[in-house]
């Protein structure tokens, strides 16, 4: 504390020293009073009067300066003693009345020294004071001969975390910690720059957070002008940059915001005016700014305004609503207004603030959504198709009449349950799966099932159900068919089609017996004739109805009624037709049909034709021969219609053949037949002999 006093007392009144203490001090006053005591007493001895007294002067004066009342006390016994003293050694009347006059005079300093040591003191006790409360650090820092603090306040302690013993302990410390960005203005002025100007930078404080200061220095220079210490002041100023951050921020935010930001006067005068509010209304600030604020409003809307207004400058309740205001193009624009009063210290309103953005296209916008819901709730709740809507995790949220027929259950029962829970347990799992792909999943696809339901009365009900997924939302848009009456019928009509199927085969095996009865007493008929001509007739029309009798017969074995395999159908009629005639083991037959399918009456149009075809050949291509080959293939054409060949290796046609001959009905009827599935019979001789025939005919479109 001493040290800290006397640095204060050096620090204002600049009388600065070494280590000050009471002992040093006591040790001087005693010295000089013993001192002084002993060259009187041998002055005295030695007659001298004249230099003597002025020895005591030196610790009454120390004594009094130092401790005041009590070092006045001090000097009045000295002055005592001397003239003791003087009274022993040198009793002379007229040198005692000069001893008492100079007793007083020494006593008299003490005094005056002492009351002007108790003022100096009384003043430095409230400048310590002062500087020991200050919230800012006072300080003072030596230059010569060394860098030192001198002195520094408490506050250092509160502002830094560093104590002053550390600031005396380590001359750098202040300058450790100021932040590196900003140390090169502290060599400024210890380089005699900026010297008198405040500064700001930042300090590190012991804890490692950053605080802002401001320093104002005073320079101390000797007589020579040389710059010898630093005294100052530093105040945290932290909270003010942040402020003014916050304020310039605030300032940008206001200038730069999309939303009008204005003041008004409480006279409606326009005070501040935005670039949001420039960007809205289309005036500029210096247009608006000192102008009435009701040029903006269209005329039908001031009365409303200046109603609000002046309520709001009256009871200063701030206030929001929707308004109309005007473009500088005359456009009208709708806004959303928030206005409040701006009041002083006192309470009173010196301004309005508002903010107002426009909403010209949120209303719109807003309009078409209402509209949309509008449409879309006429069209769920007002559609007859079952349709629910489902929430992401899979819950009923909407149903509408239908979907509650198709249920049996109230609507409210409906909404908050899980819609896998309406479909069969078998079901469940796929159903719920589905809704997570389509909640969740990237694949926004509609989906489509087949599924059935048991109504709440018990019935089972079949439909067909359609996920729609709704992406923003997540939910699910769920349309149901019921087709429970559709599969009713279908399974009537199977089952009646199944009927006529069994009732066709029947017909077809009986069609195919009574052409067997008849083939059979044809043969059984010709048995009784003995010219071969009419025998020849007979077999003929044997075969032609045998041919056809194999249509029936496959159709009877197919499970298709309308359509006749070839492949089948021809072998079995070309063995039938080579046994009716007996042709010998020598005559080989070769069949090359491909899988090729026709209707009906195409096939027993084909069967007639191949049977004359072949007929002929094994009654005339082989006469006077015991062997030969017989190739018939059916194919299928690239030009899409179908090519039925029968070859043979026999003797060939005679020269005058002519196929409308009356001894040649059979080559006549494959002709007509040819044409009767819209194609055409031609044939050709084979070099070396043999005969090759060809019918082609479009191919029929298959029935689906």
């Amino acid at each position: 504390m001493q040290r800290r006093d006397k640095d204060t007392q050096s620090l204002l009144f600049l009388r600065y020293g070494g280590q000050n203490n009471s002992d040093l001090w006591i040790v001087t006053i005693g010295l000089t009073s013993i001192l002084s005591i002993l060259a009187t007493i041998l002055l005295l001895d030695m007659g001298q009067t004249d230099v003597y007294p002025h020895l005591f002067y030196i610790p009454i004066i120390l004594a009094a300066y130092r401790y005041r009342q009590d070092g006045v006390i001090y000097g009045t016994l000295l002055a005592g003693a001397y003239l003791l003293l003087h009274g022993l050694i040198l009793p002379e009347p007229s040198a005692l009345i000069d001893a008492l006059f100079r007793s007083f005079v020494m006593a008299g300093v003490g005094g005056i020294v002492g009351l002007l040591s108790g003022r100096l003191s009384e003043s430095e006790e409230r400048y310590r004071k002062f500087a020991e409360n200050a919230e800012d650090i006072i300080y003072r820092i030596d230059l010569v001969p060394e860098q030192r603090f001198a002195y520094v306040n408490p506050a250092v302690t509160r502002i830094t975390g560093y104590t002053p013993e550390e600031h005396y302990e380590n001359p750098i410390l202040g300058f450790r910690i100021v932040h590196p960005a900003d140390r090169h203005l502290l060599n400024n002025i210890q380089d005699g720059e900026r010297v008198n100007e405040p500064i700001i930078l930042r300090w590190i404080r012991k804890d490692g957070s950053v605080i802002w200061v401001e320093q104002q220095n005073t320079p101390i220079y000797n007589k020579e002008g040389t710059l010898i210490a630093i005294e100052g002041i530093g105040r945290d100023i932290t909270r003010r940059k942040k402020a003014d951050e916050t304020r310039r921020l605030l300032a940008s935010i206001v200038t730069y915001s999309d939303d009008a930001i204005l003041s008004l006067s409480t006279d409606a005068k326009v005070l501040s005016w935005n670039k949001g509010a420039e960007e809205i209304f289309g005036w500029t600030a210096e247009e608006m700014i000192g102008t009435d604020y009701q040029r903006v409003i269209p005329p039908e809307d001031r009365a409303i305004f200046r109603s609000y207004f002046f309520e709001m400058v009256a009871r200063k309740i701030p206030q929001r609503r929707q308004i109309n205001r005007l473009h500088r193009s005359g456009k009208k624009i709708r806004l959303a207004l928030s206005i409040a009063p701006v009041l002083d210290e006192n309470g009173a309103i010196i301004a309005i603030s508002g903010i107002m953005r426009d909403i010209t296209d949120q209303i719109r916008m807003e309009e078409v959504l209402r509209r949309s819901e509008e449409l879309y709730r006429a069209l769920f709740y007002g559609t007859s198709i079952p349709t629910a809507l489902l929430e992401a995790d899979g819950t009923i949220a909407l149903v509408n009449d239908g979907f509650s027929r198709l249920t049996g259950d109230d609507p409210d029962m409906l909404k908050g349950r899980l819609f896998p829970l309406i479909f069969p347990e078998s079901r469940r799992e796929e159903i719920a799966a589905i809704l997570s792909s389509c909640s969740v999943g990237d694949d926004r696809a509609i989906r489509e099932i087949g599924a059935s339901i048991i109504r709440r009365d018990g019935e089972e009900r079949t439909l067909i159900g359609r996920f729609a997924p709704l992406s923003e939302s997540r939910q699910v848009i769920i349309s149901a068919i019921d087709i429970t009456e559709q599969q009713k019928m279908i399974q009537r009509l199977s089952e009646g089609l199944e009927e006529k199927e069994i009732l066709l085969k029947e017909v077809h095996h009986r069609v195919k017996n009574n052409m067997q009865v008849v083939s059979s007493l044809l043969h059984l008929q010709a048995l009784t004739l003995r010219e071969d001509q009419y025998a020849e007739i007979f077999r003929e029309s044997e075969n032609r109805i045998t041919s056809m009798a194999l249509v029936h017969e496959t159709l009877y074995r197919s499970e298709t009624l309308s359509r006749i395999d070839l492949r089948d159908y021809i072998g079995r009629l070309a063995e039938e037709v080579v046994q009716s005639y007996g042709s010998p083991g020598g005559i080989s037959l070769t069949c090359r049909i491909e899988d090729i399918s026709l209707d009906i009456d195409t096939a027993i149009s084909c069967g007639l034709i191949i049977n004359e075809l072949l007929s002929n050949a094994l009654k005339h291509a082989f006469v006077g021969r015991n062997k030969g080959e017989v190739v018939l293939s059916f194919q299928k054409g690239d030009n899409g219609c179908l090519s039925l060949t029968l070859e043979d290796d026999g003797i060939g046609l005679p020269m005058d053949f002519h196929p409308g001959d009356n001894a040649r009905l059979g080559i006549e009827l494959v002709r007509r037949l040819a044409r009767q599935i819209g194609g055409r019979l031609a044939w050709s001789g084979c070099e070396g002999g043999g005969t090759i025939w060809t019918v082609r005919f479009p191919q029929e479109e298959e029935m689906p």
